[in-house]
């Protein structure tokens, strides 16, 4: 398992205390996150996440995102959510959907993040933003959908705003 170095201060006591996983980084966040594999298998999940969805870790743990999403909500958008994932894998870049369908009464913003060695697919970080169903009950109904990516060699970032054609 990878480990995050922990520094100590030079004029601090030496105790042993053990050092910060980087699986912390992500079980800790405040932004609610799953880590999905090359396969969309949930692999790893925030407790922030956990939270926000009142579900136990073990319900999701190694599940496929699509099954977890239409077993824990029938109503929930796992057609958008299979397109935003997929959407992320072949531009290689962060995609970033909103007014996921998720409940009767939730809605969420989706930001995806596909993570490569070289050519290799290795995880997928989904996080959610959820928002208001009232304010997205009053915007004119359609996909808003945000890519974003960055060039290697290059300083800048490129965003584009997709709407489905009426």
């Amino acid at each position: 398992m990878i480990t995050l170095p922990h520094r100590q201060s030079e004029t601090a006591p030496q105790t042993q205390t053990p050092e910060p996983h980087l699986g912390q980084i992500l079980a800790l966040t405040p932004v609610p996150s799953l880590v999905l594999d090359h396969k969309h298998d949930i692999v790893e999940v925030s407790n922030s996440y956990l939270s926000l969805t009142s579900t136990k870790r073990e319900e999701c743990m190694g599940t496929n995102i699509y099954k977890f999403f239409s077993d824990k909500n029938p109503i929930a958008d796992c057609l958008l959510i299979r397109s935003a994932v997929e959407t992320a894998i072949e531009s290689r870049g962060v995609h970033i959907v909103g007014d996921v369908r998720v409940s009767t009464e939730k809605t969420w913003r989706l930001r995806l993040v596909p993570i490569y060695n070289g050519e290799e697919l290795l995880f997928i970080v989904l996080e959610v933003d959820e928002h208001c169903s009232k304010l997205t009950n009053h915007l004119v109904t359609g996909l808003v959908a945000y890519h974003i990516t960055t060039r290697p060699m290059e300083s800048s970032s490129t965003m584009s705003r997709t709407m489905p054609s009426s």
